[in-house]
C-alpha cells in the first residue's frame, strides 16, 4: 500500500466513510510515472499465440477446396452436361431461354445474329457455373457456424480441449486462427456474382488472346421463330481451342485404360467423353470462382474474448482499474487531476465538500490545487 492509499483511508477513517463493504482504493499515479498497466486475460481462455488446430485445418480445406473447388466443379459438369446435350429436357430448357433472351435483347435495338451470339454464350457460362449457385446454402451455413464445426472436428481428431482450469472449452473460447464473420445473404450471393463476372472477364481474354486464326469454324444456321440467323464461319475460339488441346490430351492418356474401359471413357459422344470436354474449360473457371469466395470470405485473425474492445462498455471492478491521474502540464507547483472511477457500493455514503477538502481527499498536502472529473 503506497503512502497515498495508507492518507486516504486515514481520512476516510477520520470522517466516518468506513463501512463493511469499502469502496475501491484508488491509486494515485504520479506525474513521471506512464500507465501501462494491463489486465491479464482470464487462465480459462485460450491463448491467442497458438497455432492453427487440426479442425480449422480441415474445415478450411473442406469448405474452401473440397466444396467451392471439387463439388463444385463436379455438380458444375454434371449440370451443364445436362444443359448443353441435346433432345435432354434440360436443353430444350435452355433452348427455349436463349430464344426468349435473344428476341428481348433484339428488340432494345441490338442486331439479331449478335443478340443470339451473346444470350448463347450467357447461358453456356450459367450452366457451367451452376454448382457454384447451387452450393452457396451449405456454404454460408458452415462460415456462419465455423466456430461450432471447428470445436466438433477437433473433438473427432483428438485435440485437446481443455482449458487450464480444468474445464473444457467451448466454441467460443477456442482458439481460431481466421476468425469467420456471419455475412448476410446479399453478401454472399455478391462474392458469387463477382466471380462470376471475373470468369465471364477472363473467358473473353482467353477466347480472343488464344484463338487460332489458321481454323475457320464452318457456317452454322439457326431457327429461332420467325427469323434465321446464320453464324459465318470465324476463328476457333480461344476457349474451344484449349478445350480441344486439354480433352484431346486425357482422351489419349484415358484410352489404355485396361477391360476395354479406355475405349468406353472415350468413345466420342458419350458421357465420359462430353464430361473430359466440359471439365477441360471448367477447371479453368473454378480455380478462379473458387478463389474470389475464399479471398472476399472476410475471415480476420480471431481475438480471444479478453482481447475484444470492451471501450464503450459502463466501466466495472473487473475492468478499469481505479486511478488518479495527474495531467502533464510541466508545472510541479500546479497539478491538475483527472479521475476515473469504477461504480461503488451505493449504500456507503461518498465524500463530499462538507465532509473532506479536495486536497484531504486525495491525500495531498495543503496548499496543492486539485482539479477532479468524474468520467
Amino acid at each position: 500500500m503506497t503512502e497515498e492509499q495508507q492518507k486516504y483511508e486515514e481520512k476516510e477513517a477520520a470522517a466516518g466513510l468506513t463501512s463493511e463493504k469499502s469502496a475501491p482504493i484508488v491509486d494515485v499515479v504520479p506525474n513521471s510515472q506512464k500507465i501501462s498497466e494491463k489486465i491479464d486475460p482470464p487462465k480459462q481462455f485460450a491463448k491467442n499465440d497458438q497455432k492453427m488446430s487440426k479442425g480449422e485445418k480441415v474445415f478450411d480445406w473442406s469448405v474452401y477446396q473440397g466444396i467451392n473447388y471439387w463439388v463444385c466443379l463436379i455438380i458444375s459438369v454434371a449440370m451443364a452436361d445436362k444443359f448443353l446435350t441435346k433432345g435432354t429436357a434440360w436443353n430444350k430448357w435452355m433452348e427455349s431461354a436463349i430464344e426468349k433472351t435473344t428476341l428481348a435483347v433484339h428488340k432494345s435495338g441490338v442486331d439479331l445474329k449478335t443478340a443470339h451470339s451473346k444470350s448463347r454464350s450467357s447461358m453456356k457460362f450459367l450452366s457451367l457455373l451452376s454448382g457454384g449457385y447451387a452450393l452457396l446454402i451449405p456454404l454460408k451455413i458452415l462460415e456462419d457456424n465455423k466456430r461450432k464445426v471447428v470445436h466438433w472436428l477437433n473433438d473427432k481428431l483428438g485435440v485437446d480441449q481443455t482449458a487450464p482450469d480444468g474445464h473444457k472449452l467451448t466454441p467460443d473460447e477456442i482458439h481460431i486462427e481466421n476468425e469467420q464473420p456471419k455475412q448476410s445473404w446479399w453478401n454472399v450471393i455478391g462474392r458469387r456474382l463477382l466471380g462470376t463476372a471475373s470468369v465471364v472477364g477472363s473467358g473473353l481474354a482467353l477466347n480472343h488472346l488464344y484463338r487460332d486464326k489458321n481454323t475457320i469454324v464452318p457456317d452454322e444456321i439457326i431457327k429461332i421463330g420467325e427469323h434465321t440467323i446464320v453464324h459465318e464461319g470465324k476463328f476457333l475460339g480461344g476457349d474451344e481451342r484449349m478445350t480441344e488441346k486439354i480433352a484431346g490430351f486425357l482422351n489419349k492418356a484415358l484410352k489404355h485404360l485396361p477391360f476395354g474401359y479406355g475405349e468406353k471413357v472415350t468413345k466420342i459422344g458419350g458421357t465420359p467423353n462430353r464430361w473430359i470436354n466440359l471439365l477441360a474449360l471448367d477447371t479453368f473457371f473454378t480455380v478462379i470462382t473458387a478463389s474470389v469466395m475464399y479471398f472476399t470470405r472476410g475471415a480476420k485473425h480471431a481475438k480471444m474474448p479478453h482481447e475484444l474492445d470492451n471501450s464503450g462498455d459502463v466501466p466495472s471492478h473487473d475492468k478499469i482499474p481505479n486511478q488518479i491521474v495527474p495531467d502533464e502540464i510541466g508545472d510541479t507547483n500546479k497539478i491538475n487531476y483527472s479521475a476515473k472511477f469504477a461504480p461503488r457500493d451505493k449504500e456507503k455514503p461518498l465524500a463530499t465538500k462538507k465532509s473532506l477538502a479536495p486536497e484531504e481527499f486525495l491525500g495531498m498536502n495543503k496548499g496543492e490545487s486539485a482539479q477532479v472529473g468524474f468520467a
